[in-house]
């Protein structure tokens, strides 16, 4: 009997092949490092053993080699002097345009770590990630706030959650990215609500420890100042560990490498 050949993945972004991997870190943030080092990396995915690698280079073939290496490889070289400063713990003003680059690459980077899951698993649909590409649009509801690690880490993490309403449950679904990269913590929530639910008046409950974090999306039309005034550290209200426990009741995926001094 013939071999059925396995089915060719598209493009998260557009109608290509999937012929690419894309780094779920970009090499030049791996170099950021003096020691070069940022392992050893755990990795997890629902539904799979914990691996455990000395290198913290994880691909993810979800993406064609245009688009991996034309308004992809824009956006980090856009990005690379911010976050690098940030992941470097530099003070630093972010104006409208210098939030909305980051939130452009946030979601990117949130859509592929979503790619992580087979295809009827995604959170993110064809459309929005379709516009993130050819329309540099940002997905309805979605909120970012950008925070500072007292120490360097190396973290990616994506979980999604159900919102209920009393007496209805599951009204909305919440996918919830937060990457941590040196000194810079970012969190990414994203909103879908049900069809047959539009109509309520449905509101994401976020918890806050206040000082702990800025608003990068919406942009705001005045620069923030970063680092916040508290800073997350390994334990007490304002842990690292409520960061991403705000949002974690069992995650899709979550490439992590272990805390750095």
């Amino acid at each position: 009997m013939a071999r059925t050949a396995p089915a060719v993945r598209q493009c998260l972004f557009c109608a290509n092949n999937a012929n690419s991997k894309e780094h779920a870190w970009p090499m030049w943030i791996l170099k950021m490092r003096k020691d070069k080092n940022w392992g050893p990396i755990r990795r997890f995915k629902e539904g799979s053993p914990v691996e455990i690698t000395a290198s913290a280079q994880v691909k993810i073939k979800a993406v064609c080699q245009p688009c991996n290496n034309g308004w992809m490889s824009r956006l980090e070289t856009e990005n690379k002097s911010l976050i690098g400063g940030l992941l470097n713990d530099l003070s630093l003003w972010l104006d409208t345009s210098q939030q909305t680059s980051l939130a452009l690459w946030t979601t990117k980077t949130a859509m592929i770590l979503d790619a992580v899951t087979k295809d009827r698993n995604r959170f993110y649909t064809r459309s929005e990630c379709e516009n993130l590409h050819l329309n540099s649009l940002i997905p309805d509801r979605t909120t970012m706030w950008v925070g500072r690690y007292y120490r360097s880490h190396l973290s990616l993490d994506g979980t999604e959650v159900w919102i209920n309403l009393p007496g209805t449950p599951k009204v909305a679904k919440v996918c919830a990215t937060t990457i941590v990269v040196g000194h810079l913590a970012i969190q990414s929530v994203t909103a879908h609500i049900l069809p047959e639910h539009e109509d309520k008046d449905i509101r994401v409950p976020i918890p806050v420890v206040d000082g702990t974090l800025l608003d990068i999306w919406p942009s705001s039309t005045r620069p923030i100042n970063w680092p916040p005034r508290v800073s997350f550290t390994d334990s007490g209200a304002a842990s690292i560990g409520w960061l991403f426990a705000r949002w974690r009741t069992g995650g899709k995926a979550a490439p992590s490498a272990a805390p750095k001094t």
